[in-house]
């Protein structure tokens, strides 16, 4: 599985979202951080933070800073040229997953059905009380 996270300006949401990815329980994840020429991206301190609270799930780790910005979708362009994993997962800076199993639970139904039966799960918090926004399904093609 590769995990891709593009950032711009997330200094505060970024550990949030590396978290949701560091909790994961798939156990072999190439993790993806790209940053878009970000104002105060720590790239260093990034790569500190994963190895130090990895839990042996993230097997290879690449942390990427453009130089200057590219813009959302060459951004990822450039990440997914370095990803290998046999599917692909993205999660946003400011996003987080919403538990330890969203990778396994992914991995076992792309594993066992077809992808017109897939589906995903989204809700939405108000971050300053964490109260629930919204809440949508929607399939997958």
């Amino acid at each position: 599985v590769t995990v891709v996270t593009p950032s711009y300006n997330n200094s505060k949401t970024i550990f949030g979202a590396i978290d949701s990815v560091l909790m994961q329980s798939y156990p072999n994840i190439q993790y993806i951080v790209c940053d878009d020429a970000s104002i105060d991206f720590d790239g260093e301190a990034i790569i500190e933070y994963i190895r130090a609270n990895n839990t042996g799930n993230i097997v290879d780790l690449i942390v990427t800073r453009n130089d200057s910005n590219l813009g959302i979708t060459k951004n990822l362009n450039r990440a997914l040229s370095k990803a290998n994993g046999k599917y692909l997962f993205n999660v946003a800076a400011d996003d987080e997953f919403f538990d330890e199993s969203v990778l396994t639970q992914w991995v076992e139904r792309f594993e066992n059905s077809t992808p017109q039966e897939l589906f995903e799960k989204m809700r939405g918090y108000n971050r300053k009380t964490s109260r629930l926004r919204r809440e949508s399904r929607n399939a997958l093609i």
